[in-house]
């Protein structure tokens, strides 16, 4: 029984040690991320929206 709960204590402190990281992940996470491509194409979609709807104003109004 006290070979099971120090077994217990000590794999309950190498998971918290193994948790902590000295990284900080926050600023490669915002740089990268699985859906990268899929955002890119969607700017890059608005961007062309915009120009669009800017030549219809432009063609509108003359």
């Amino acid at each position: 029984m006290r070979y099971t709960s120090m077994a217990v204590v000590f794999g309950v402190a190498l998971l918290t040690l193994g948790a902590c990281s000295s990284e900080s992940d926050d600023a490669k996470s915002d740089a990268e991320h699985v859906w990268k491509d899929q955002v890119e194409a969607i700017d890059k979609a608005r961007e062309v929206e915009t120009i669009l709807k800017r030549k219809h104003d432009q063609q509108n109004q003359q």
